[in-house]
């Protein structure tokens, strides 16, 4: 079996207030593994080769949140809307760390603190995302008359 993203024990020990209504560690293991593992996967494939073979702090934080929002959305489905509320601040802290770190705002370290690189083809993508259109204008062009870039020039 692959590593998982997070664990029960890390899932349950978030949901500690709601953790007695949750009496099946299978059902916190197939929430992780059903849903925010591809959830997440979903989120990142685009910048980060995923499955992630190797879980780093960031992703491990980011999985035990969305898992506690789809547990608490089962749990509180026929409740209060505060209560549907509360799974959503879950959700909302994971999705605005996933969109910190696909807009380069937030990277993701190893146990050492290393970055873990991008893939290279989203880089290629981010580099010249926000520059100024007039710069790209006066590039040079190759026979199919699309731009060729000198990634040198705008840094």
């Amino acid at each position: 079996m692959a590593a998982t993203y997070c664990t029960e024990a890390e899932v349950r020990e978030q949901l500690e207030l709601v953790s007695a209504e949750i009496k099946s560690k299978t059902f916190i293991e197939n929430t992780i593994e059903k849903h925010s593992e591809p959830y997440i996967n979903s989120r990142l494939g685009n910048c980060y080769e995923v499955p992630f073979s190797t879980i780093y702090p960031i992703i491990r934080s980011i999985a035990s949140d969305i898992s506690c929002y789809f547990i608490l959305r089962v749990i509180f489905a026929s409740r209060t809307p505060d209560e549907t509320d509360f799974a959503l601040i879950f959700k909302k802290s994971a999705d605005e760390m996933i969109d910190r770190i696909i807009e380069g705002e937030a990277n993701i370290f190893d146990d050492s603190g290393k970055i873990i690189d991008r893939k290279a083809s989203f880089m290629g993508v981010q580099i010249l995302a926000g520059k100024d259109e007039d710069s790209i204008i006066d590039s040079e062009y190759d026979e199919d008359d699309k731009p060729i870039f000198d990634l040198e020039e705008y840094y």
